[in-house]
């Protein structure tokens, strides 16, 4: 289920778009505001747009108003490397990840596990699918997102707080916690390494900003991992209504009638992420809403790549996501009245 996509720049009012008015990816200090029906065509196609830095980076208003002239299909070069409704392998899990909420690969290529109620970590045995080890780190808690970097684990609490395993899974292990600016409001559930840029990512459930911050739109910020704090501003952002309008533009294409209502920004049931993660081979973005049962695909630059609709028997609530070296794709779904599993999927590209 593609989307639409450009490699067409232009500039308007110190902001720069990557793509068309169909999709438009704004660079700037502060997330711009605008309605893309007022953005002006370039006067020339030698614009240059300066040079891309770390700087928000966000989902903005897509017009998704069909042009009757033209036959083209919106990003027909991204193909989706997964086959999400034909697993390649499934693993049981104990009754002590019933609740699991997050996983990542540890550097020794180890899978670590947490869920929402323990403050424990737990590595997780593939070969013989079952509880190899418990690490704790910290007091009991509402633990949703796991990264590691070197020799530290990161666990995300849903109240943003970030906490930092200095030495894992050693005699000499020791927690930091990270505060942020964040709260329970705004839910943050997904969480992983930026390797290129040095950072975490960090993807909001709830509110994206401060109240009335932001609305209608769902936010990713980053955790600096240098100075060991989140940035004031999101480095990505959702925005639900151009979503809508985009899928109700491709209503025709696989999956898009079951999920399109999951975008309208003013129902409750809407897109919510709870959990993101970087590709290893293509650095594309991959962010799943357990409501819905939705996997978004993005670029690197915020552009939509595309949107697949999860198969509820297979995954009940996705709520975790790694990626082995190699490209294979593991989730991760809560058990809710049954068995909590990993599902993985091979890379087909």
């Amino acid at each position: 289920m593609p989307a639409s996509n450009s490699n067409d720049d232009y500039i308007y009012e110190d902001t720069v778009y990557i793509g068309t008015p169909n999709f438009a990816t704004a660079i700037s200090d502060t997330v711009p505001e605008l309605r893309v029906d007022t953005i002006p065509e370039p006067e020339s196609d030698t614009i240059v747009p300066p040079e891309k830095t770390s700087e928000t980076k966000g989902i903005t208003d897509l017009e998704i108003t069909p042009d009757e002239d033209s036959d083209e299909q919106p990003n027909e070069d991204f193909v989706f490397p997964y086959r999400l409704n034909q697993p390649n392998e499934t693993f049981e899990l104990p009754s002590s990840l019933t609740e699991i909420s997050a996983i990542a690969f540890t550097p020794k290529d180890e899978l670590g596990c947490v869920q929402d109620e323990k403050g424990n970590i737990y590595v997780f045995d593939l070969k013989k699918g079952e509880i190899d080890r418990k690490i704790d780190f910290w007091k009991d808690g509402d633990y949703e997102g796991l990264a590691f970097v070197k020799k530290s684990a990161y666990v995300l609490r849903m109240d943003g707080n970030i906490y930092q395993v200095r030495k894992f899974d050693t005699k000499d292990q020791e927690t930091k916690k990270r505060s942020t600016f964040l709260n329970e409001k705004n839910d943050a559930e997904g969480l992983c390494y930026d390797e290129r840029n040095n950072r975490l990512l960090v993807a909001l459930k709830g509110r994206p900003g401060e109240s009335g911050q932001f609305k209608g739109k769902k936010a990713v910020y980053a955790f600096d991992l240098e100075e060991k704090e989140l940035l004031e501003e999101p480095v990505y952002l959702i925005d639900l209504k151009a979503t809508e309008k985009h899928i109700k533009r491709n209503i025709e294409l696989e999956g898009y009638k079951r999920i399109v209502k999951y975008f309208n920004p003013d129902k409750k049931d809407q897109f919510q992420p709870s959990e993101i993660g970087i590709h290893p081979i293509t650095g594309n973005i991959y962010i799943t809403s357990s409501v819905g049962k939705i996997l978004m695909v993005i670029s690197p630059d915020g552009d939509l790549l595309h949107l697949e609709s999860l198969e509820r028997d297979i995954l009940k609530q996705p709520e975790g996501m790694a990626f082995f070296k190699n490209g294979d794709l593991l989730i991760s779904s809560e058990g809710k009245s049954g068995k909590g599993k990993i599902v993985k999927f091979h890379y087909t590209k």
